[in-house]
């Protein structure tokens, strides 16, 4: 899955996926067998990693640390 969504980040064809959810046990859905879905999430401004995403060695998380 991961080359596939590399090849399509590559050609454009779609926008890439970036989370996956992969039931390898069947037990999701009614048809018994392993899946892979992808999902969109929104980005959401109170969470660490949202907040964070895409600024690699300039991220500061300081304010996100309980002081203790």
């Amino acid at each position: 899955m991961a080359v596939n969504e590399f090849a399509i980040f590559f050609s454009g064809l779609r926008p890439i996926t970036y989370y996956s959810e992969i039931d390898l046990l069947g037990l999701g859905r009614p048809v018994k067998g392993q899946w892979a879905s992808p999902r969109r999430d929104a980005m959401d401004p109170s969470c660490v990693v949202c907040a964070l995403a895409g600024s690699g060695d300039r991220a500061t998380v300081d304010r996100y640390a309980k002081a203790g």
